[in-house]
């Protein structure tokens, strides 16, 4: 009894040092294999395909895990790129190789797919339409489907045509994307088409030529596809059309996840979130690893888990960090009005910058100042509460200003206002344009950003105010959306007092 109670005690010990940290954090190893798709079957029972046909199980939300294999060589040694666990843990699926194969308690029953060509399945669907028709769906490496809708597996020779030989990386629902921006959708489900099948394959334009490896539906008409160089993709209706989305990184992009939150994950320990539903802003959060991340989840609202090359396995109990909060009061000096004390609104560009040289960038969010200059700016979670950091400003035809010192984010938010004093910036780097109220503001006239107001700025504005150049531009140094004398004369006016960036 007494050991029992010492490794009780021991194992609560563990849980609560894991509840207390904060972030992300990398959970102690259990394997050095590869970890690839990870699915729920019921409350924190999960399973995990990895190499060599393995299969792990965890019945606590993944702080242990123990071996659950398919003792069949059909999948042994394949890497097990889907594993779906359902009907609350009754049985679960897994692919890879040539092989699938269902485990109903202690009996397992696998079937091979395919003994020619070779191919690693990559991609699984359940695919339901009219008149009670239900199938599953396989595909894989070479774009070859496989489709099984009774007793047997069959090639869907339509669906593999399609694809031309373009892997198919990953699927949810009704939509499987693949190499070379490739989306395909099923469609028409449960009709009897001119082939005899029940299924229509589309090709839906992506918009991208880059690989695609993941796509995830939130079980309504929107869809999130994930790829190669950090492309993001995302559709409102049922995926018959895509826009990109803008990526705050460029590394690969392997998986996402649309359940409690919105997570991505991707190369070099990479792992965005986004705290919205129109999944367009996504953040970079901060991770312990420079690992592969090959699958994200989520198990709640705030605690998520992701894994990866050579059995890399994290964990955060508060949503990988909280967002920040950029909040303050700034004038641009050609878009400040000083007769109605109001500015034209325009976007400007917060940059949180290290305290000590070479002063790297922490992260940069875009925001709007509106028209009484005031700014709420969101920076995601790479930024730490009480850790001094400078503040960067950029505005699109403004001199870059610094914060005077270094600056703290005090619960997920930093207060902070240029407009006050000269002083509020690095190097006293503020013009003043009013008196009543007293207002500084950034300087106007760098129309091509290097950081100067000279010559070269001077004649790239009084070109464009030759020939009437109109709407957002960086030559319109008042926000009027007309690019004409009055921006030439704030543009020489700066240049003449040699007006240049100030920085650390």
């Amino acid at each position: 009894m007494k050991k029992l109670l010492t490794g009780l005690m021991f194992f609560i010990l563990i849980i609560e040092s894991i509840n207390a940290q904060t972030g992300w954090f990398i959970q102690p190893s259990f394997t050095s294999q590869n970890l690839y798709d990870c699915k729920a079957s019921a409350y924190n029972v999960l399973y995990m395909g990895s190499d060599n046909g393995t299969i792990f199980k965890s019945s606590n939300g993944g702080l242990n895990w123990t071996i659950y294999n398919f003792n069949d060589p059909l999948l042994t040694g394949s890497p097990l790129k889907i594993v779906m666990g359902q009907s609350n843990d009754n049985w679960t699926t897994a692919g890879g190789g040539n092989a699938f194969g269902y485990k109903h308690e202690s009996m397992d029953t696998v079937m091979r797919i395919s003994v020619s060509p070779q191919i690693i399945l990559e991609a699984l669907s359940f695919v339901s339409g009219y008149f009670f028709y239900s199938s599953t769906v396989v595909a894989g490496t070479g774009g070859h489907f496989f489709i099984k809708d009774g007793v047997n597996w069959r090639k869907d020779t339509a669906a593999t045509r399609i694809a031309a030989g373009r892997n198919i990386n990953y699927s949810s629902g009704h939509i499987f994307v693949g190499d070379n921006g490739l989306i395909m959708k099923a469609d028409s489900v449960g009709f009897t088409h001119s082939n005899g099948e029940h299924i229509k394959w589309r090709v839906i334009p992506s918009g991208t030529t880059k690989n695609l490896y993941s796509v995830m539906t939130n079980s309504g008409a929107t869809y999130m596809a994930v790829g190669e160089d950090g492309t993001i993709l995302k559709t409102t209706n049922f995926g018959e059309t895509w826009n990109i989305v803008p990526s705050p990184v460029t590394e690969d992009l392997y998986s996402v996840w649309l359940g409690y939150g919105y997570l991505i994950g991707g190369a070099n320990g990479t792992i965005l979130r986004c705290y919205e539903q129109t999944f367009t802003k996504w953040y970079k959060q901060t991770t312990p690893t420079t690992e592969d991340i090959y699958q994200v989840m989520t198990l709640g609202y705030v605690e998520y888990i992701s894994m990866g090359r050579n059995g890399i396995f994290l964990r955060t109990n508060d949503g990988g960090g909280s967002l920040k909060r950029f909040i303050g009061t700034s004038v641009i000096e050609g878009f400040y009005n000083p007769s109605t004390n109001l500015l034209v609104p325009d976007t400007i560009s917060v940059t949180v910058r290290s305290s000590t040289a070479p002063f790297n960038i922490i992260t940069s969010s875009k925001g709007q100042l509106n028209n009484g200059g005031y700014g709420i700016i969101e920076l995601g979670p790479a930024v730490f509460n009480s850790v001094p950091y400078y503040i960067q400003i950029n505005h699109r035809n403004s001199i870059e200003t610094w914060s005077k010192t270094t600056q703290v984010f005090t619960n997920n938010d930093l207060y902070y206002d240029f407009y006050p004093a000269a002083n509020k910036a690095y190097g006293n780097n503020l013009k003043q344009v009013d008196t009543s109220p007293v207002r500084f503001a950034f300087y106007s006239g760098d129309f091509n950003q290097d950081g100067f107001v000279n010559l070269t700025d001077v004649i790239g504005v009084y070109n464009a105010a030759s020939i009437f150049t109109n709407g957002y531009v960086p030559s319109d140094m008042n926000g009027d959306n007309i690019s004409d004398l009055t921006d030439v004369i704030i543009t020489n006016n700066n240049s003449n007092n040699f007006v240049s960036k100030v920085r650390p």
